[in-house]
């Protein structure tokens, strides 16, 4: 491809992610583990957009993203997108937030939605991990973790924190809900005992 080739498409992408949609082949991950790869458009809302050099755009101002299942919310936005339809988002924000309908259960295991909070967010869709830095929370249905930096592996379901500079991890797991099946009565339900006539 020529060096007008590349400008001309950089420069097509710019504008049309200026306009507020972002298109390409963002295709979902082989295999049969789902993921926060969208399989679709990307949908890009801003008050200011900017391309620059290498293909990278630049929003700020009441930023959000929309993939479908995967959203994204900050002040500003760095996007990069790669050849092969991949990209990497980074929101900034007080707080920046993603939220994600969660991925589907494993043997026996409810969906649980997926929603994080912090100073920045870094998502890489070629290694399906996100980075969540600064005053960190991120919630799995209502279970949550805090620290200093989150580190969320979306295809092997592997979350790793750290509570940086002498500070602590927090981690808060809701017990399943109780399930009784059995229809025994309890005491205070228990029939009364006959009472005999003298």
């Amino acid at each position: 491809m020529s060096r007008a080739e590349r400008l001309a498409r950089g420069l097509g992408l710019g504008l049309l992610a200026a306009s507020g949609v972002l298109a390409g082949p963002l295709a979902a991950q082989d295999g049969s583990v789902a993921s926060l790869r969208p399989t679709g458009p990307v949908t890009i809302e801003a008050d200011r957009a900017e391309w620059q050099k290498g293909g990278a755009m630049v929003y700020s101002g009441n930023v959000r993203l929309d993939s479908g299942e995967l959203k994204l919310q900050g002040t500003r936005l760095h996007l990069r997108q790669f050849e092969d339809g991949q990209f990497e988002a980074r929101v900034e924000g007080s707080p920046a937030l993603l939220d994600h309908a969660g991925l589907p259960p494993e043997a026996g295991e409810p969906r649980r939605p997926v929603s994080a909070r912090a100073q920045e967010l870094t998502y890489d869709t070629r290694i399906e991990i996100v980075q969540i830095t600064g005053d960190a929370l991120l919630t799995r249905g209502s279970d949550e973790i805090r620290g200093q930096s989150i580190r969320y592996d979306v295809a092997n379901r592997r979350i790793q924190a750290d509570g940086g500079h002498g500070g602590q991890v927090r981690i808060v797991i809701q017990p399943p809900p109780r399930q009784d099946n059995d229809d025994t009565p309890a005491p205070d339900d228990a029939p009364d005992a006959p009472v005999s006539s003298p």
